[in-house]
């Protein structure tokens, strides 16, 4: 019988990447959840009644599916300490995971208020911005490991920064609802690889167990997940949302000048468990 397991395992044997797919399946539920609660709102549901439906649903969704979670990996590793910061290669894809994220959070807080507050658009249509970004993420990473696997991982982070890149200047360039959803569409589907190849890459470091590589990026990754908001914010109220967004536009840019990192991080030989990793006691 099927089972993710099995699906899992024979990817692993085959040298297949796997890890855009399961980030898809985020990027859905971003879109399912942006799409219901922007028709609720526009139809005048209590927002307090909407957030209080979600959290019970999810809770009883969260009972169902743990029963249906991976078994525990039995391979032992070294203890550590839980806090750690990247070294290293490491380092590296830490400092392009931060701007990644730290795009990705930007995006999805201020995409809907760009629309509502300097396109003057309505409710409903506000959230068609972030709809557009989290359904092409999704089509991205739902597609993203065959393209991966065909293009390799430099060659998909510097395209794909690219069109994210591209897509946001055409959002803030060109004051219109409609060139805003489309470039909010491209930000997602330029992001919705970006973020799983770099880890793909901690994980593959030499000498660095998978869960410790991975675990040391995406912590500065969803550091700048959680700093993006509010420094746009910040920008935006001394300056401009649109000048604020742009900035981010080029942080984009910026990523892709380093797309090799993505390769380097994973044949560089030198590193070592002891090397990884800077340990915060």
């Amino acid at each position: 019988m099927f089972s993710p397991t099995d699906s899992a395992e024979e990817a692993k044997k085959q040298g297949q990447p796997i890890i855009s797919s399961f980030h898809g399946f985020f990027s859905l539920g971003g879109l399912s959840g942006v799409g219901l609660g922007g028709l609720l709102l526009s139809q005048g549901l209590n927002p307090i009644v909407h957030v209080l439906s979600v959290s019970i649903f999810m809770f009883a969704a969260t009972l169902i599916v743990t029963r249906r979670l991976l078994p525990k990996d039995e391979q032992v590793v070294p203890k550590a300490s839980p806090f750690v910061l990247p070294a290293g290669p490491l380092r590296a894809l830490a400092a392009l995971a931060f701007l990644v994220l730290l795009a990705e959070g930007a995006v999805m807080d201020w995409s809907s208020v760009y629309m509502k507050t300097t396109l003057q658009t309505g409710v409903g249509l506000a959230t068609a911005g972030y709809a557009a970004f989290s359904l092409m993420m999704a089509v991205g990473r739902l597609s993203g490991d065959r393209l991966v696997f065909r293009l390799g991982a430099v060659s998909m982070t510097r395209i794909t920064a690219l069109v994210a890149a591209s897509g946001l200047a055409v959002a803030m360039l060109i004051p219109h609802p409609l060139f805003a959803v489309i470039g909010f569409g491209l930000v997602g589907f330029g992001l919705s690889n970006l973020t799983p190849v770099l880890f793909s890459a901690a994980g593959k470091t030499p000498g660095v167990t998978p869960g410790i590589g991975i675990s040391a990026v995406a912590t500065a990754g969803y550091f700048g997940f959680l700093a993006g908001p509010p420094v746009i914010g910040l920008i935006a109220e001394l300056v401009s949302l649109p000048v604020a967004l742009g900035l981010v536009a080029v942080a984009i840019f910026f990523v892709s000048f380093f797309a090799r990192l993505t390769e380097s991080a994973a044949t560089n030989q030198s590193l070592t468990n002891e090397g990884c990793c800077n340990e915060l006691t």
